[in-house]
């Protein structure tokens, strides 16, 4: 019986980017959005592109525009992200609490924010 050769996962931080490069069509704001610099974006859409075997954005002048590769891929991730957004949406509320979601440095974190994490615990359980 052959066996049905499978691709190894993409990365899912790949996937966030290329979805994000993909809604505004742009390396510049999806690098904002995402706290990364365009750089790192471009690289992982090289990476994605290299893994697939397929263009996923044509470079248009400033502007990008996808492949019809790449709207497949867009539609597939859209998908697949909101139906993670969800499953996390329904565990976080079937724990009875709101979660609170912080983004901030390292630097900013280690010094400031987990010294005064369990006092804040404390007050808002």
């Amino acid at each position: 019986m052959p066996s049905k050769h499978r691709r190894p996962r993409l990365s899912l931080d790949l996937l966030k980017g290329f979805e994000a490069a993909a809604r505004h069509l742009s390396f510049t704001y999806a690098a904002r959005e995402l706290s990364l610099t365009q750089s790192t974006i471009s690289r992982e859409i090289k990476t994605l592109e290299d893994q697939l075997g397929e263009p996923l954005f044509t470079r248009i002048n400033r502007g990008l525009r996808l492949t019809d590769a790449g709207q497949v891929l867009y539609r597939a991730v859209g998908d697949a992200l909101t139906l993670i957004d969800d499953a996390t949406d329904r565990l976080a509320a079937s724990r009875g609490g709101e979660m609170l979601t912080v983004t901030t440095s390292v630097p900013l974190a280690s010094m400031w924010l987990v010294p005064k994490l369990q006092r804040f615990v404390q007050l808002h359980p």
